[in-house]
């Protein structure tokens, strides 16, 4: 028996755990970010022989688990708790905040045969600090995080949220972030903060846990989840189906202030922006297709990139995936630009 001890936000839990229990909870953790293959990586280790992986998707538990977030259609996202019926049926839900120690148990009820028990949580990056310190509380774990492009991964979230919401143009979401933060609204607002990865790497490689570190698109686009099934015993040679949605998705440019907007099928995206003043003339609908880097004024690029100039530099000077940064749009912009110092 181990006496463990959760720290949330505002509660603390003390429990003596069975051996049982003890040899189920979680020894695994993908911590995103978000919109970087979480759903994906929940698909492969669904179906793999070795790794358990709870029907709930995103646990929330090491983080989340005592918030009570705000803000636009999050009522239905976190407020909902765990459908336990549900998931005995065999369905899948994508996120709730585990609230209680009990309900956490639940969901690896059955799973001390399994290798690997895993929770994927993209909070975990985000709330880094907290969730390595209840991180401490388990028992020889390994850690996956996988930073994506930043500027691609925020038009991802981007386009997430914004069907939430009314319409707002990308520099809007950024401006707003920090505001709505401080009200409570949840994580996944933050679309440029989740796109700072040095602050979760150095927070990682100073903690003493086992890490394994590769970027998001090595991981699922360069036979990189190869790699990491076979470091987790499972023989993977095929490579996941992923549909890419932010691609396929129609943007509308504002020219003069070098911004973006995600077009709607109810033609909002371009009332809005008739209502703030902008012409025709100022304003052009793009397709992003073949790379938001070739698709965008300079001036769009420019906004768009600069608030990772310094994170960016980071990575490349400190971390060990420096080599496979340069390869990511968002460092070939800034290079290009001559946004480096």
């Amino acid at each position: 028996m181990k006496n463990i001890k959760f720290i949330g936000s505002r509660s603390a839990i003390t429990s003596i755990l069975t051996e049982v229990e003890q040899a189920s909870l979680p020894n695994l953790f993908y911590i995103g970010p978000a919109r970087s293959g979480s759903t994906t990586f929940h698909s492969i280790c669904s179906t793999s022989k070795n790794i358990y992986a709870p029907r709930l998707k995103e646990t929330n538990f090491l983080t989340c688990w005592d918030r009570r977030f705000k803000g636009p259609a999050e009522t239905a996202i976190f407020h909902s708790g765990i459908n336990f019926s549900s998931l005995a049926e065999g369905n899948i839900q994508h996120c709730a905040v585990t609230s209680s120690l009990s309900d956490y148990l639940e969901l690896y009820n059955g799973s001390d045969m399994y290798r690997w028990r895993v929770d994927i949580s993209p909070s975990y990056s985000y709330y880094c600090d907290l969730f390595l310190q209840n991180l401490s509380q388990f028992v020889d774990t390994t850690v996956i995080f996988n930073p994506r492009d930043p500027v691609s991964r925020l038009l991802s979230n981007y386009k997430s949220v914004s069907e939430r919401k009314g319409p707002e143009t990308v520099l809007e979401t950024y401006n707003y972030e920090e505001v709505r933060l401080a009200r409570g609204w949840e994580f996944y607002w933050a679309i440029r903060t989740q796109s700072l990865y040095s602050g979760v790497i150095d927070r990682l490689a100073n903690s003493g846990a086992k890490v394994m570190l590769d970027t998001y698109e090595n991981t699922f686009f360069n036979k990189g989840i190869s790699s990491i099934m076979q470091y987790l015993g499972e023989v993977y040679s095929s490579e996941p189906t992923r549909y890419n949605s932010t691609m396929e998705s129609p943007f509308i440019e504002v020219l003069s202030i070098g911004d973006l907007i995600s077009k709607r099928s109810d033609g909002g995206a371009e009332k809005y922006l008739t209502n703030h003043g902008f012409n025709y003339n100022d304003i052009r609908e793009v397709n992003i297709k073949s790379g938001w880097e070739n698709a965008l004024s300079e001036k769009t690029l420019r906004n768009l990139c600069l608030p990772f100039v310094a994170d960016l530099m980071w990575l490349r000077d400190n971390s060990e995936i420096s080599q496979k940064i340069k390869k990511w749009p968002t460092y070939k912009v800034c290079d290009a630009l001559k946004l480096f110092p």
